[in-house]
């Protein structure tokens, strides 16, 4: 898991891997978790169960840094920033 979505914090920036850009940008309002993990999946051909724990702990650091948080919208949480 270690890199796989790697955050830098400084000042106002922050700095993503390839595989967390991705995720950041997927985080519309409109995918949960699941179906992000699912497209990143697609994209990159990873085998599905890494790819949510991975996407799980990505959207966890975003969260505790205060980057993105949870609303529900049409009657499902998604992240969005």
């Amino acid at each position: 898991m270690t890199g796989w979505c790697s955050l830098t914090v400084t000042g106002i920036y922050l700095a993503l891997n390839v595989t967390g850009a991705l995720v950041w940008e997927l985080i519309d309002g409109n995918l949960g978790p699941g179906e992000i993990a699912r497209k990143v999946t697609e994209i990159f051909t990873i085998v599905p169960d890494f790819v949510r724990e991975n996407v799980d702990a990505c959207l966890q650091l975003l969260t505790e840094d205060g980057f993105i948080w949870y609303e529900v919208i049409s009657g499902k949480e998604v992240p969005v920033r």
